[in-house]
């Protein structure tokens, strides 16, 4: 019994480890924009290359994100209302080399910050001016599968990061969460032999599912 105990404390704590909130300013913050949302899914194979389900997925979880933090009474700019920003079309770049995002979204931190979802703190105050909001978001998913039926079927595991910066330049919300999807796609010999349809659901149902326990420790 100690020893599982020990067990679900460690699991927790890990679970946690990767939170940071600053209180009193992340209750000051009411209008959202999530400026940049990167994909990258390493050495997955098989339909999951195709460049169509990552903008497909990224377009699907910039909604969800939204969805999600309506709940916890933020504003989440939409994407098109974003996306015909001038001062947002000309902070960014369109492409990064081995990375997704969905049409129109910019990658504002070039390679140094786009896997840690990190700002600088001018450029955080600037697209907030610019935007019109109180912070902008920044996230990141790192795709992976957890495969069952003996390896020929696999469920999503996206791990996603987030950070929230405020007017000021600074982070008032961070945090990191694995997701799994709740449908699983074919995935024989390690291979993801589903539809596009499919293979986008799942990596957006793991997105999901990682924001909705992130949002969960707020």
């Amino acid at each position: 019994m100690r020893q599982s105990l020990l067990a679900a404390a460690a699991l927790s704590l890990s679970a946690c480890s990767h939170f940071f909130i600053a209180p009193d300013s992340y209750k000051q913050v009411k209008k959202v924009a999530l400026v940049q949302y990167a994909i990258n899914p390493y050495l997955l194979v098989g339909t999951v290359n195709a460049a169509e389900v990552k903008t497909k997925a990224a377009t699907a979880d910039f909604a969800s994100f939204g969805k999600i933090l309506g709940a916890k009474g933020l504003t989440v700019m939409p994407l098109e209302e974003m996306t015909a920003k001038a001062g947002y079309v000309s902070a960014g770049d369109a492409t990064l080399a081995g990375y997704f995002t969905a049409p129109g979204l910019r990658y504002l931190t070039g390679r140094a910050g786009v896997e840690t979802a990190t700002l600088t703190p001018a450029a955080a105050q600037k697209l907030c001016a610019d935007l019109g909001v109180d912070a902008v978001a920044l996230a990141y998913g790192s795709w992976d599968l957890d495969f069952y039926a003996l390896g020929f079927k696999a469920h999503a595991m996206p791990t996603i990061t987030v950070n929230l910066f405020d007017k000021t330049g600074a982070r008032v919300w961070g945090d990191q969460a694995s997701g799994t999807s709740g449908d699983g796609v074919a995935s024989p010999g390690g291979i993801i032999a589903d539809s596009v349809d499919n293979t986008t659901a799942i990596f957006s149902q793991g997105f999901t599912a990682a924001i909705t326990q992130m949002t969960a420790r707020l």
